[in-house]
């Protein structure tokens, strides 16, 4: 019997406190948190809501209603940003190079030494957790065990590695200034130097295409041959509309909009080196980018106009920025935001995150840096001829339901459940039947 798989994707809701905005005013401030320190992170929003930044600690933020509050405080503060796993598990390198597993309550689950390291992890389709640190990229099974390390060049400057929906893991050297392709077993599959060191992660494109900031922004399909590079002095991490547009920053902050071949359309906010590294745009599904700069969050329309701003009271310092991280945009349309040690929930509107490939830093709103749908893996076929495959939620908790078809035209469901762990397992006992299936995993939340 010949086996195939479908996997499809719809729009997920989160759960826990987090409330449908659709009366409230595009650019509304829904409540804001003041931590007490720089945040230099960008937003991770867990499956139950829970909203985690980093400053001079990790930060569990939490609002009920209006009224946000901090739920928790873990002392090691993260080098990058945090990772946040299915089943709320939250993931990140501590300043010291240590990959840390804590629980949602706040308590250490594990952590795994690795004498330095840095950026922010990536979490492959079976839970893996893939992080920089001393000459190596290492993988960390869930349960917090080396799985394998492969050598990258250089000892510092981490940069953050991304999984493509093929599992090949991408993966930056500040100091080898090389792009690395590592497949799922460790080994490496090529590298390519850059003209300039990359920054932090690439975007991956629907057909594949690696988009890298690196001075330069280059372009690169899976098998590692360079298709184009344009312009010079981009270092902030890229994000891929549905249509393709590329928008990335340069050192000065000044954004950018180039077409899918590197041709620039339009740039916002003047150029002004004082502001240093720079950060990540974030897109809606009507189109709308929003960016921070300066003291403020920024949206704007497809052509670059500003619609509107959401500005902190404190002034950016003279030679200095309140804007160090990179906006998300939550499944209800809330954009979550930092300036200096304030998070900020603002309104979109009624606009979720766009569809695109890569809409937000790390690709989605819980920084995993893969695109996050439903999906099934590990096929077996049963003694009895039947046959078994793990699917793997995007969140825990949600209802999902498996169909099964013989033509892709015709389908019918198989089983339907709540996600309570990662993977689940499932089973066909009808499966001897048919001399070929297909199955898709969905959920209507």
């Amino acid at each position: 019997m010949t086996i195939r798989f479908s996997t499809i994707s719809l729009a997920l809701s989160l759960l826990g406190a987090v409330r449908s905005q659709a009366q409230s005013k595009a650019g509304a401030v829904l409540w804001k948190y003041d931590t007490g320190s720089t945040i230099r992170s960008s937003p991770a929003l867990a499956p139950d809501g829970t909203i985690y930044v980093a400053g001079a600690s990790l930060y569990a933020i939490t609002n009920i209603g209006i009224t946000a509050s901090n739920k928790w405080t873990f002392s090691s503060p993260p080098s990058g940003s945090a990772s946040v796993g299915a089943d709320g598990t939250v993931y990140f390198v501590g300043s010291g190079g240590a990959l840390y597993a804590v629980n949602p309550d706040g308590t250490l689950r594990w952590l795994y030494q690795s004498q330095s390291g840095g950026g922010t992890p990536a979490i492959g389709l079976d839970g893996t957790v893939y992080f920089e640190g001393y000459l190596s990229l290492y993988a960390v099974t869930p349960s917090g065990s080396l799985k394998w390390q492969t050598s990258v060049a250089g000892t510092g400057n981490y940069e953050s590695p991304v999984v493509s929906p093929d599992g090949t893991i991408y993966a930056g050297s500040w100091e080898g200034v090389e792009l690395y392709a590592i497949n799922p077993d460790g080994s490496q599959r090529w590298a390519r130097g850059l003209s300039s060191a990359p920054w932090d992660c690439p975007a991956i494109a629907s057909d594949g295409t690696l988009v890298v900031s690196a001075s330069s922004l280059c372009t690169f399909n899976p098998e590692g041959t360079n298709l184009w590079c344009s312009g010079t002095g981009f270092a902030g991490p890229p994000v891929i509309a549905s249509g393709g547009t590329i928008y990335v920053a340069d050192t000065g902050r000044t954004l950018w909009a180039l077409t899918p071949a590197g041709q620039v359309l339009w740039h916002a906010f003047n150029s002004n080196p004082q502001y240093g590294a720079a950060t990540c745009a974030a897109l809606d599904a009507a189109g709308t980018i929003y960016y921070c700069v300066s003291n403020s969050l920024w949206a704007l329309n497809a052509q670059g106009k500003v619609l509107w701003s959401v500005t902190s009271p404190v002034a950016p310092p003279p030679s200095g920025d309140l804007a160090n991280s990179s906006p998300i945009v939550g499944p209800d349309g809330t954009i979550y935001a930092a300036l200096a040690s304030t998070l900020y929930a603002i309104s979109s509107g009624t606009n979720g995150p766009t569809g695109s490939p890569w809409p937000m830093y790390r690709q989605n709103i819980r920084h995993t840096g893969k695109v996050e749908k439903p999906a099934v893996g590990q096929p077996q076929k049963r003694s009895d001829s039947n046959f078994q495959f793990q699917m793997y939620p995007q969140q825990i908790g949600l209802s999902y339901t498996i169909e099964t078809s013989t033509n892709l035209n015709t389908w019918t469901s198989l089983t339907s459940f709540v996600a309570t762990s990662l993977p689940m397992p499932v089973t066909d006992l009808s499966a001897s039947n048919s001399p070929s299936k297909f199955y898709r995993a969905y959920s209507a939340q």
